[in-house]
């Protein structure tokens, strides 16, 4: 990855239309298949705003809100063209999310979507979702399919992940109690990250949007 600030892009893809007999539409004037231009076109347009010191990337799914097991119909054909598309767009990297990071993308084997991010976008892939047990996380990294692992609950519930696995440490599998309730109120411990923040910008000069 890049040794620059970050900047997060997400987009959901939507399902497209396929051509009768269930082929995937024909690419566009442009070359780029129809499905995946919108996401190529704002990735391609941020990229070229921001510029090349700071890092910007895109997450991608299958799964939806309500239907973590949705899978693209076109199935790898469909990731190909996502993630070629997306290569040549200027961005740095590609985030993926499935509802197990080393799951199979389609099948009950075969490549993970992070490993099809990385053979078809030859980009920088951050890997995301079920991925709190140390040995998971480290194996998805030293397999080379992805470069990150991002983490959501196990985050929230060990705050100090990091630290705890490097000095092994147990690890708590539960949100704090009092983490969104009975107020959602800002705590503490956030204040003083963000004193940290201010401190230090370059730290944390992103945010991640998430549905």
């Amino acid at each position: 990855m890049a040794s620059k600030p970050l900047r997060v892009t997400v987009i959901r893809l939507r399902h497209r239309p396929r051509r009768e007999g269930g082929k995937p539409e024909p690419v566009d004037e442009g070359g780029e298949p129809r499905p995946v231009r919108l996401a190529a076109e704002v990735c391609g347009d941020v990229a070229a705003a921001v510029g090349a010191d700071m890092a910007v990337g895109i997450r991608i799914s299958q799964g939806k809100v309500s239907d973590n097991y949705h899978r693209w119909a076109g199935r790898e054909d469909d990731a190909a063209a996502i993630f070629t598309a997306l290569s040549g767009t200027g961005i740095d990297y590609i985030h993926t999310t499935e509802y197990h990071a080393l799951a199979p993308a389609f099948d009950e084997v075969g490549p993970t979507l992070a490993q099809l991010a990385k053979q078809y976008s030859g980009l920088s892939v951050i890997a995301n979702s079920h991925l709190d047990d140390p040995r998971d996380a480290a194996a998805i990294i030293d397999s080379g399919t992805a470069d990150v692992v991002a983490l959501a609950k196990p985050a929230l519930a060990n705050r100090d992940w990091p630290r705890r696995v490097r000095t092994g440490q147990p690890l708590s599998p539960d949100l704090p109690a009092d983490l969104l309730g009975p107020v959602a109120t800002v705590k503490d411990w956030e204040t003083f990250a963000g004193d940290s923040a201010r401190s230090d910008p370059r730290k944390f000069s992103g945010s991640t949007i998430d549905e």
